[in-house]
């Protein structure tokens, strides 16, 4: 029964492990594959275990507050200089800092925080409360600033796009609000999130090139 709900998941585990056999870089890809598979099995365990609306309320809450927590620890690094540069192309942002909280990585957090956002706005819109959508608010904002300041481009794109495919199916009549976002966004972010967002695309940056390398690679 829990694999019949989760079939999707199993289509996925052995799509994942078949790539791994198969790949050109067997004993480098199985690994990989594996530890692919133990991440997404997680669902199965969210099948059984997540089986009433106090379960998931329950989890729903605690993942919140626990991606608030590392909105916190992101901007206290921020704020203190207390992180490690090297995520970042120091030839073309010199002097740019990257905050990954308690993820070692600004990519994989920006990745987690694509997730988190959208979720404190479901607590805010399923609350009565004012001093709770208050606070809602406020952690949403902090995880907002900390997608920022993660300096993620792809993680940029990924919440635009978000934004804007939840309008057109939403509400399409609030579309306006999104492109007079993007229209005022110039003028009100800062210098160095706009340098680092007018970069995207640019081949002298390493990252990019080595993502078209990456797929080129994929492509042959």
């Amino acid at each position: 029964k829990v694999f019949y709900k989760g079939k999707a998941v199993l289509i996925y585990i052995i799509i994942t492990l078949s790539g791994g056999i198969l790949s050109f870089a067997v004993a480098d890809s199985i690994p990989i594959a594996l530890i692919y598979t133990s991440f997404i099995s997680v669902v199965f365990l969210f099948i059984i275990l997540v089986n009433n609306s106090l379960a998931l309320k329950t989890i729903l809450l605690t993942s919140a507050l626990a991606a608030f927590g590392t909105a916190l620890i992101g901007i206290y690094q921020y704020l203190t200089g207390n992180i490690e540069v090297g995520w970042i192309d120091s030839e073309m942002f010199a002097g740019m800092v990257r905050i990954y909280s308690t993820f070692e990585n600004p990519n994989v957090y920006g990745e987690y925080l694509l997730f988190m956002i959208p979720l404190s706005l479901v607590l805010f819109f399923s609350t009565r409360r004012w001093i709770y959508k208050l606070f809602w608010v406020g952690a949403g904002l902090a995880l907002v600033a900390a997608m920022l300041l993660t300096m993620s481009r792809g993680c940029w794109i990924g919440l635009a796009a978000g934004i804007f495919v939840y309008f057109l199916i939403a509400d399409r009549r609030f579309l306006w609000l999104f492109f007079a976002a993007v229209i005022v966004m110039p003028f009100v972010l800062p210098e160095s999130i706009m340098v680092r967002l007018l970069s995207i695309g640019n081949l002298e940056d390493s990252s990019s090139l080595y993502r078209l390398y990456i797929w080129l690679g994929t492509f042959s």
